[in-house]
């Protein structure tokens, strides 16, 4: 998948991202856009693709595996994807494996200005609509 990711993204890793681009507007007058990448829906099984992480392990955050189903007081920092990339970079796999992280490319991780715990949002039919239909079909 990140193979795919990494040819469909690779204009987003240009320089002009980050100087912008000139674009003839609508309305004549020519301005600068900035090409963003933005949301993406998916499931638990998804994001584990998209982030490269291991399965059990939050994509978001660096909470323990065995705390996960806990309610906690305690706020986990988020994880450090350019640490991730740096890491892979000097093929330390120790520091990825100590967080879940799976020892590939992710192309994501040179994307400009993307903060991968803000790409991914939760898939609201499969990690919501189906689990209150499972829910009412058990209570009916």
């Amino acid at each position: 998948i990140h193979e795919v990711l990494t040819y469909l993204l690779k204009p987003l890793s240009n320089a002009k991202c980050e100087i912008g681009y000139e674009m003839v507007c609508a309305d004549g007058n020519v301005r600068l856009y900035f090409p963003r990448l933005f949301y993406c829906l998916a499931d638990y099984i998804e994001n584990t693709l998209i982030y490269g992480i291991v399965s059990n392990y939050c994509s978001t955050c660096i909470t323990p595996v065995e705390k996960l189903d806990e309610y906690s007081e305690t706020s986990y920092p988020y994880h450090s994807h350019i640490d991730y990339a740096i890491a892979y970079k000097k093929t330390d796999t120790k520091s990825l494996n100590i967080y879940g992280i799976k020892n590939i490319n992710n192309t994501l991780w040179s994307v400009p200005n993307l903060k991968l715990t803000d790409l991914v949002r939760v898939d609201i039919l499969h990690n919501i609509l189906f689990r209150v239909l499972d829910h009412l079909i058990e209570w009916i």
